[in-house]
């Protein structure tokens, strides 16, 4: 083999050992920064979901008021958890998960470009055993982005993606689901009624305590990390996608997006098929018909989206 196709030979060695450890560093980045945040959303909605509980239980009282007789499921739930407080949840869960989020995304971004830099020199090393002026056409200067701060230009898609994340119809359906869970809850309970008829002291107390044992912490740490590891991976693969998209577009650089499967056992036949595939020239995968961005996009439904672990990176086209 002569030293032209050696040097070429070991210059794609290196690409592909880079590929592989940029790859690691991008999923240990993500997995990280995706558990950071899902910690600190599942305290959020653990605090706000315990209010809540704390207020239907005090709202038990009024189910035993000397007037009422008789009283069917749909009603005890308006006096448990009236739909102000409904509105209010809602309001608040997607206040204090976007709080997190924009923070996350942030640090995403610059962590991202971090790793993008820490791979340059990873195969610059690489590379010192042969003579600089022999592999002049090699250049990577693809990965030669600042990393001080975020740029406005990410920032920017970080804002639209977080004004359209806030916009979606589904911080209402978590209090929905919600609401069905103390439905079912008060089912299960009217059986410390007999005929649906309210009752004793007793009862009252027998009543509380049944409703605070099935929305206890476990519950409601339950609840928050679904909403944590769903939004988390929302924030951190769009705010992944905002800075590829910047990479490309504003620093000229040949660059594509690569879904990364998590490749689990619960990973969904549809997500572990995108494993490798590379962005469409629109910029989307497809899933199940479905065109998204990023995994765990916004617009997928619950059965493609909820607790979704997949992520992406980026690669070199040319």
């Amino acid at each position: 083999m002569d030293r032209k196709n050696l040097i070429k030979l070991i210059t794609q060695a290196a690409q592909a050992a880079t590929s592989r450890y940029f790859r690691v560093l991008s999923k240990e980045l993500y997995e990280r920064n995706r558990e950071e945040t899902i910690k600190q959303i599942t305290v959020a909605v653990d605090k706000l979901l315990k209010k809540t509980v704390d207020a239907a239980i005090q709202n038990v009282d009024g189910l035993f008021s000397d007037d009422i007789t008789v009283i069917d499921t749909s009603e005890i739930v308006l006096i448990l958890f009236p739909e102000e407080s409904r509105l209010l949840l809602a309001k608040s869960i997607k206040q204090e998960t976007l709080t997190i989020l924009a923070k996350a995304m942030a640090r995403e971004c610059n962590l991202y470009l971090d790793i993008a830099q820490e791979t340059k020199v990873y195969t610059d090393e690489m590379l010192l055993q042969i003579p600089i002026e022999q592999i002049e056409e090699f250049e990577w200067e693809y990965l030669e982005v600042a990393v001080e701060n975020t740029p406005p230009s990410v920032m920017d898609k970080i804002v639209n993606l977080l004004a359209a994340v806030a916009a979606a119809g589904y911080w209402h359906s978590i209090v929905t689901k919600i609401t069905e869970e103390f439905e079912r809850a008060t089912i299960r309970a009217q059986r410390i009624f007999q005929n649906n008829e309210v009752g004793t002291q007793n009862n009252r107390s027998r009543f509380k305590n049944f409703l605070a044992g099935i929305f206890n912490k476990t519950w409601r740490k339950s609840r928050g990390r679904v909403v944590g590891q769903t939004e988390a991976s929302n924030a951190i693969n769009g705010s992944r996608k905002a800075t590829i998209q910047s990479m490309r577009e504003d620093a000229h650089l040949p660059v594509r997006a690569v879904w990364i499967s998590a490749l689990l056992p619960t990973t969904r036949d549809g997500h572990a098929a995108l494993d490798g595939v590379p962005e469409d020239e629109n910029g989307n995968w497809s899933v199940n018909g479905i065109d998204v961005p990023y995994p765990a996009h916004f617009t997928l439904p619950p059965e493609d989206r909820v607790n979704c672990l997949c992520s992406i990176m980026h690669e070199v086209t040319e």
